[in-house]
């Protein structure tokens, strides 16, 4: 789901399960980072700080 304020995806069983396409190795690192921790779902909010152990780009 896309609303104005960030992205909010549901978390895969395995990376083999994300759609066919999804080629960024920045989301899948989140995606296995998000199932090691258990999550169901991971918001990209615009207004949170960067996680300081997480790569960020400059869009």
């Amino acid at each position: 789901m896309r609303n104005e304020y960030g992205w909010l995806f549901s978390v895969p069983e395995t990376l083999a399960d994300l759609p066919e396409g999804v080629d960024c190795d920045a989301f899948k690192t989140v995606m296995a980072l998000a199932m090691d921790a258990g999550c169901d779902y991971v918001l990209f909010d615009r207004d949170v700080p960067p996680v300081p152990y997480l790569e960020a780009f400059d869009w």
